[in-house]
């Protein structure tokens, strides 16, 4: 566990042990709610890793609670990332 503590999202409290947290996309600026126990938010929010905080979740709204990226934007960067790489063969024709 890492000492270090993470930025609180504004949460909304909808049970005695769920909250709701709200994260905004970087990209497109939508609106993403996830429903996370209290006490596993809090772990993560503390320096757990977010796999060990909150196992129960899916990895896709782990990625929303850590980046704000939704599956959609997500995607995009990842596509972006992936073109962005220039194969060695197209390396090559620059080389000296």
């Amino acid at each position: 566990m890492s000492n270090s503590l993470r930025p609180v999202f504004p949460y909304l409290r909808v049970t005695r042990e769920l909250i709701e947290v709200k994260q905004i996309c970087p990209l497109c600026q939508d609106v993403s709610n996830v429903v996370v126990p209290r006490d596993g938010y809090d772990s993560w929010s503390r320096g757990m890793s977010i796999q060990d905080a909150l196992p129960g979740i899916s990895s896709e709204d782990r990625e929303i609670l850590m980046t704000g990226l939704h599956p959609e934007c997500w995607d995009e960067v990842t596509d972006f990332a992936s073109n962005a790489c220039m194969p060695l063969e197209t390396m090559q024709i620059f080389s000296f």
